[in-house]
């Protein structure tokens, strides 16, 4: 047995409202469960694209196995063959596969920026320019997604002194779609 398929179910922690916050009322259970919801399904999306060893169905397959044995516990089944659904697209998606080609691929690049550690969901080097990739599943908040890359766009300038572009990729179910930074 591969030593992946070994890690202990994953569960998460959401810290209750403490202080200002509690004027608004504590969110009602039905909410908090939502948020775990989706929090958890955010995680579990990235755990899945960090685990594939490439952008094909045979390391999707692969990793979707160590998805099911981590989250199981946590996630129902539907949602998990959502986060597997949006993966295919992604892998299926031709501007992505068009994009990586030929590059050096890191995933989860940890980084530090103005005191602030950060964590780049794929950095694609190349000789000639840095493209850096962030994942998302809705497009609720798309004008912090792009303050966001553009924030990775300029620290990576300062470390590789290249050309850097960046992209948000929103997974979704009806497919991924890669959104150019502004």
């Amino acid at each position: 047995e591969k030593e992946m398929d070994k890690e202990a179910p994953m569960t998460v922690y959401v810290p209750q409202c403490y202080g200002s916050q509690e004027v608004q009322g504590v969110a009602s259970e039905e909410e908090q469960s939502l948020e775990v919801g989706s929090i958890a399904f955010g995680i579990a999306q990235h755990y899945l694209l960090e685990m594939m060893d490439g952008f094909h169905e045979e390391a999707l397959q692969r990793a979707f196995v160590a998805l099911k044995n981590r989250f199981s516990s946590l996630l129902e089944e539907e949602a998990l063959q959502s986060i597997y659904a949006r993966a295919y697209g992604l892998i299926k998606n031709h501007a992505f596969l068009a994009l990586i080609e030929g590059a050096v691929v890191y995933k989860e690049q940890p980084l530090m920026y103005q005191k602030e550690r950060k964590q780049i969901d794929l950095l694609l080097e190349f000789q000639d320019k840095i493209v850096v990739i962030d994942y998302k599943s809705s497009k609720k908040q798309s004008a912090k997604h792009h303050a966001q890359i553009r924030l990775y766009q300029e620290a990576l300038f300062q470390i590789y002194n290249l050309p850097v572009e960046g992209y948000i990729c929103y997974l979704q179910n009806e497919g991924a779609e890669l959104v150019k930074s502004l």
